[in-house]
Parts: structure tokens; sequence; C-alpha cells
């Protein structure tokens, strides 16, 4: 009798195996420079099959400006280069309110949209334009529309229902394009849980799941940034053994959405409290607590260790700036590979 790995001996139909997790990193390079960026990429491809790309909105759409002269366009020839080289696939992240993510909106825009909100059809035009332009740029297969967004409603409340119809609109453009790319927003995971009224009086609230739920009909599947290391100000768990049991599997209950975890990182550097066992240990204990979750992807955030983008996260790549690699590259290399 012989027995089919897709299907049974009685002929059953085959039964699709989920797939693994995938697996990108951002390609942080040891050194801002031509060789560091190749070195990155090169690692990469060793790594992982997709990186992500992360970027602030730049809205030349706004300011008549062409595309071609944005800092972006200029960016991706030279990376689609490498993309291509190395056989990668592009997970792209827009931030259309650049850190640091207080205050309103219309610090982040240029003059001729001073004062401007969501609710702005110049605002509006402008962030389809350039969004989809991206997605087209890299032909990218994931896009994050906003990155952290509930860092904007705790700013602007007033203001997130704007942007909900406009991620809307916006995943409708894309969709024209790429049908297939899966479309999404972030948030960071400790702020909405609410569990550090240390970091002020845009933290002191219950979890903020009524967020998920004003996206849950829009989204293609959710994303997630965490960093819960005791290096973050404030301090969260010292080990990452102290990590509760449901840390992550909580959102289960919100969502029957795909799970990305668009942002993980944990410092290696003894400053902020870590290690590269802790390190290696949170990647362990992370695979531990997410599964049986409806997991498509996770990015961790950092492949070498480099400077730019403060402190804490200067040694959360899994390479060292020398090129050493950290225990916790080999237990990252061998997560989800069944």
């Amino acid at each position: 009798m012989v027995i089919s790995a897709n299907g049974s001996a009685n002929g059953d139909p085959p039964i699709d195996p989920k797939p693994p997790v995938i697996r990108s990193n951002v390609p942080t390079p040891p050194s801002w420079d031509q060789d560091g960026m190749f070195k990155a990429f090169k690692t990469a491809d060793e790594t992982v099959d997709w990186i992500s790309l992360t970027d602030p909105l730049e809205w030349w759409h706004a300011t008549d400006a062409a595309p071609e002269k944005s800092r972006t366009y200029q960016n991706q020839q030279w990376q689609n280069y490498l993309i291509q080289q190395h056989k990668l696939n592009v997970f792209i992240q827009l931030d259309p309110y650049a850190p640091p993510r207080t205050g309103p909106l219309s610090k982040r825009l240029p003059d001729k949209l001073k004062d401007q909100t969501f609710a702005s059809p110049a605002v509006r035009q402008a962030f389809i334009a350039e969004s989809v332009a991206r997605v087209k740029w890299y032909n990218a297969s994931m896009v994050c529309l906003a990155m952290e967004i509930n860092a904007y409603y705790d700013e602007q409340p007033d203001d997130f229902d704007n942007f909900i119809s406009l991620f809307v609109e916006t995943r409708n453009e894309i969709k024209k394009i790429k049908p297939d790319a899966v479309v999404l927003v972030s948030f960071q995971y400790e702020s909405l849980l609410g569990r550090y009224p240390e970091l002020g009086p845009r933290h002191k609230h219950e979890p903020q799941w009524h967020l998920f739920e004003k996206f849950e009909p829009h989204v293609d599947a959710f994303g997630l940034s965490s960093y819960p290391m005791e290096g973050m100000n404030p301090p969260r768990f010292g080990d990452p053994a102290d990590l509760p049991d449901d840390y992550y599997s909580r959102v289960s209950a919100h969502t029957k959405k795909p799970i990305v975890f668009a942002e993980l990182g944990y410092a290696s550097d003894d400053k902020y409290g870590g290690s590269q066992e802790r390190q290696a240990a949170f990647l362990r204990r992370f695979g531990k607590l997410t599964d049986g979750m409806n997991l498509l992807l996770v990015n961790y955030y950092f492949l070498y260790d480099v400077q730019g983008f403060g402190p804490v996260f200067s040694s959360m790549g899994l390479l060292d700036s020398a090129g050493n690699p950290k225990k916790a590259l080999d237990v990252w290399k061998s997560m989800w590979n069944e």
C-alpha cells in the first residue's frame, strides 16, 4: 500500500501543509558605505529569503517634485540590483509620521501641507501616489502602510478614522497592480498592551484591542513590532524566561488574520540588560511563545550591529559590526525550517 505524502491511502484529497513561517531581516549594514551595503545583502541572502526595507514617506507628490528626484527612487535603483542579484523577496514598510512619533502629523509634512491631516485630499493623494509607486519600484509582495500606527492614535485620535479610510483606498490601488500583495499596518506591541505607565500619559491605558477591530475588515494581516527587553525605557523583561506564556498568543483572541512581526529585536549589550546568551535565549523563547499562532512572517529588524538607530538598538544585530556572528544567528537560521 502506497501512501501519498500529501494524501491518504483512501484517495482523500491532498491536505495542504501549513507553510513554514517566513523569516526576514532588515539588511542593516556593518558600515554605511557601498562595501557595507553589499555585504549586508550578501549576508541576508545567506540567512533569509526575504528582506524588509523601511523608510519615511517623502511626500514628493504634494510638492510637485519629480519622483525620480526622490531619495527613495535613487536608493531603489541600487537596492533592486542587489535584490535581483540575490533573488530576495521584498517587504516594504512606510512611515508617514517619521520618528519621533509624538506631536501632530503636520510636523512631518512639507510646508505645502502645513496643518493638514489625513482628511486632507492633498495628503491622501500624496500618500496613495507614493505608496503605489514604491510597490511598483520594488515589486513588493508585502507592504506595511504605517509603522506602529497606534502611536498616531495616541497623539491624534480624532484623525485616526481618516487614516483607516485612507488605508482602504490605498490598499485598493495597490491590489490593482499587485493583486496578491499582503497589505497591512503594524502596531507597537508593548504600547498596545498599555503595560508601561512610566512612559507617560500616552501609555496609561488598557490594552487597545479596539484598534484591531477597526482594521479587521480591511487588512490582509496584522503587523506587530516588539522589543520586550529590559534596556528599553522603561525596563521591560530582564530575562526572556520572564516573558508570560501568553505574551504573544493573546493576540489570537482578537483576530483570525495572519500575524506579521514587522519588527523584532533584543540587544546583546549588557548596558541595556542584554548579552549574547540572552539574545539567543529570546529567539528560542519567542519560537515557543508563538507556537500555534497563525504566523506569516517574522522580521528580525537588525542583521548587523550598526549606528544610527539609537544606542539601545546598536547591539541588536545578529552579527556585530566586524562581521562576527553572534550566538543568536544560528538560532535564527534554524527557526521554522520545517
